[in-house]
């Protein structure tokens, strides 16, 4: 069984990309706390344009400090957008390359998730020329709604292909809140945690304490070398994806489908 479901802890449920008024978010980052706080989360950054939003402890609210970077081009001429969590530090703004950005992260004792890799147009070159990030964002909620650029399962998979094991994490980019097209509470994860202590979130992050959704929650997932077992909130479809074409994909019109057309047997 992961080690998700082995450690003792509870589950938070957060949000690890947002934006306020203090870059281009529709509300002030007061509002938005209070936007997730009536959404069930406990857990949120506020992660403004190459500014680090600084609040408040909130008594009800688990606060990350964290910034989205722009810095340096990718192959195709795009920016690198590092969403960096854990570091209070302005220096980190002045850094112009990605990997200093990532290097300076990663010895301060916070992390870095590269932001919508589809949106931004990287390609796997781009990723493995990054090092020292704990993931990739695999959907971002913003990008999905506005162009249709939110899922980057494809680079996710492509990095573990290639033996780079990194996390995949849902956010939802929020910026419009309350104004089509709307854009925050569509992806999200649950942490393992300890305690309720930024430190203690950060470590399980790291080590992959977590899970992404858009909305079905895990009540366990076992694996062994033979077989998969879960259990989940209800879902259409389930896609179990590994390398070279191996997987099963499972969904529930198909599986109705052939219920209902099995021949019915009277055992009387």
């Amino acid at each position: 069984m992961f080690k998700l479901y082995k450690n003792k802890g509870s589950w938070i449920k957060g949000n690890l990309h947002t934006h306020t008024t203090n870059s281009d978010g529709k509300l002030s980052p007061q509002d938005v706390i209070k936007y997730y706080r009536d959404h069930g989360y406990k857990l949120l950054s506020l992660t403004d344009h190459n500014k680090i939003t600084k609040v408040s402890p909130d008594d009800e609210m688990l606060l990350i400090t964290g910034s989205e970077i722009s810095v340096d081009k990718s192959l195709y001429g795009g920016a690198y957008h590092l969403v960096v969590l854990g570091i209070d530090d302005e220096n980190i703004l002045k850094k112009k390359a990605v990997n200093d950005v990532c290097d300076y992260t990663y010895e301060s004792g916070g992390l870095v998730f590269i932001a919508h890799p589809y949106w931004t147009g990287l390609v796997l070159d781009d990723l493995h020329r990054v090092r020292n990030f704990t993931g990739i964002e695999v959907y971002n909620t913003g990008c999905d709604v506005e162009v249709g650029k939110g899922f980057s399962s494809v680079h996710w998979d492509e990095l573990s292909s290639s033996d780079r094991l990194v996390w995949g994490i849902a956010v939802d980019d929020a910026h419009r809140y309350f104004y089509p097209p709307y854009d925050a509470a569509g992806g999200w994860i649950w942490v393992k945690i300890d305690n309720e202590d930024i430190d203690d979130i950060l470590k399980s992050l790291v080590n992959g304490l977590f899970y992404s959704s858009m909305g079905p929650e895990f009540i366990f997932i076992e694996v062994t070398d033979t077989i998969i077992n879960a259990r989940f909130t209800p879902s259409n479809r389930v896609d179990i994806i590994s390398n070279n074409g191996n997987g099963l994909t499972m969904q529930y019109f198909l599986l109705k489908r052939i219920v209902d057309t099995w021949p019915k047997i009277d055992l009387r």
